[in-house]
Parts: C-alpha cells; structure tokens; sequence
C-alpha cells in the first residue's frame, strides 16, 4: 500500500522499521513522509480504515500517529518554549 500511495504522489517516501526485543510493547513502525494535509487525507480513507481493522487482527496495539518532522521542527519547538515560558 505505502509504494502504491508513494507511486501516486499521495506521499513523499516511506520506511519500515523492526526493532529489537528490548522489554516494550512497540516492536515496529512504518514511517511515511510527505505533506502534512495529504497524510491526514490518506488517515480518513476507509481503505486506511481496513488497514488498521485488519492489522488490528494480528497485531496487537496497533495505532496511528503524526510526528513532526523536518523545517516544521524549529517552528513546533518555537511554540513549545513561547508556551513553557507563559507557565513559568
């Protein structure tokens, strides 16, 4: 799905990652990279939906998160200590 939605120009790139057992309930990710209104678009499909439903089958804790990444990195961190400076 990730190469057919990176074929299309609905993502930039995508990566899998398999992590070593190290005691935790996260064993894997895939990260996928691209414009920010496009991957919400792609979260509200209900093709995504029967993604998470099927993985939901086999997998335990699945879910699906955003992240920050790139230039946007120094404008969220700008708006983190502006707010943590307002609580101090």
């Amino acid at each position: 799905m990730w190469t057919k939605l990176q074929d299309d120009g609905l993502i930039e790139s995508w990566a899998a990652y398999f992590l070593e057992a190290h005691g935790g309930d996260l064993a894997g990710f895939f990260l996928l990279h691209g414009d920010r209104d496009k991957l919400a678009q792609i979260r509200a499909t209900e093709e995504m939906d029967d993604v998470i439903l099927r993985a939901g089958m086999v997998v335990d804790r699945i879910g699906v998160v955003g992240a920050i990444t790139g230039a946007r990195i120094e404008s969220s961190m700008g708006r983190f200590l502006a707010n943590a400076s307002d609580l101090a």
